[in-house]
């Protein structure tokens, strides 16, 4: 019987760590938000930057890392901001 609970309590140590990354040019995720054509080149505002910061953590419920933030051109007189992120990795610790 000792032998399967250590076996269990192993298996359930190695399902905790985490893993490390293969590719990290794979793991980029993506959300985007719209805003008037109008702004141009400027960096994306308050509101904007908390939609996406928003949209980001329902992904990424343990941070996330941000890549990139693109501007897209649109139609009818709208922009797409698009960021570009990384979840941060799940580890042992960050569980308890």
């Amino acid at each position: 019987m000792r032998r399967w609970l250590v076996l269990v309590a192993l298996l359930g140590l190695g399902a905790c760590v985490g893993l490390d990354r293969n590719d990290p040019a794979r793991e980029l995720i993506g959300v985007s938000t719209v805003r008037p054509a109008d702004a141009g080149s400027a960096p994306p505002d308050a509101t904007t930057q908390q939609a996406l910061d928003w949209k980001a953590h329902q992904i990424c419920t343990n941070g996330y890392e941000i890549a990139s933030d693109d501007l897209e051109p649109g139609e009818d007189g709208l922009q797409f901001v698009d960021r570009q992120f990384r979840c941060t990795p799940y580890r042992v610790w960050s569980i308890f």
